[in-house]
């Protein structure tokens, strides 16, 4: 009987411990990598921001879709390093790129980072006062997760993707749903 519950146990979780442990490899040797997709503003057509997508390049297996790890990674103790990983390089890769200034940075955050407790220290060591792309980083987060926004009493703000943003100019948590105005392009 043992024999079966832990041949069930292999069937049903062993994947998922394989593949979090191949994530957890790939940020340690730098498989992980930030690729930026243009929001264009719909009325204008003009570009007026970047969202900064999470990208792995395994050696082996070659480009790895977001699709087949990261619902995975959101739902385990990785997902700390992983947001702090995507916010770390997308302000530093964004400060880098000067043909893409002055435009809004979005860096998408799962549910359970605003459950976290250290996410807001994240978010703000990601853009320190004075850091160039502070006061243009967003962090859209998913509706589902409105309640808890609620819960940290948020001020009206503007996100582009019509989502729920926290706007990291002073780690404001804020939502506002309206029309969309622009379109990522992707």
């Amino acid at each position: 009987m043992n024999l079966l519950i832990a041949a069930g146990y292999l069937i049903v979780f062993a994947p998922r411990r394989l593949l979090l442990s191949a994530v957890r490899r790939a940020l340690r040797h730098g498989q992980l990598h930030i690729v930026y997709q243009p929001v264009v503003e719909i009325a204008t057509r003009r570009m007026t921001g970047v969202e900064a997508l999470i990208r792995w390049t395994h050696p082996k297996w070659g480009a790895v879709s977001p699709s087949a790890f990261m619902t995975e990674v959101e739902s385990s103790s990785l997902l700390a390093s992983v947001t702090r990983f995507a916010l770390q390089r997308a302000t530093e890769g964004i400060t880098q790129k000067t043909d893409i200034r002055p435009l809004r940075v979005a860096v998408n955050i799962a549910p359970m980072d605003l459950e976290r407790k250290e996410f807001v220290a994240d978010a703000r060591s990601a853009a320190q006062p004075g850091h160039p792309v502070r006061s243009r980083l967003f962090l859209p987060a998913p509706r589902a997760r409105l309640a808890t926004l609620r819960r940290y009493q948020p001020q009206p703000a503007h996100d582009e993707n019509t989502r729920h943003a926290l706007s990291i100019s002073g780690v404001t948590r804020a939502l506002h749903v309206q029309r969309p105005r622009s379109l990522k392009l992707g």
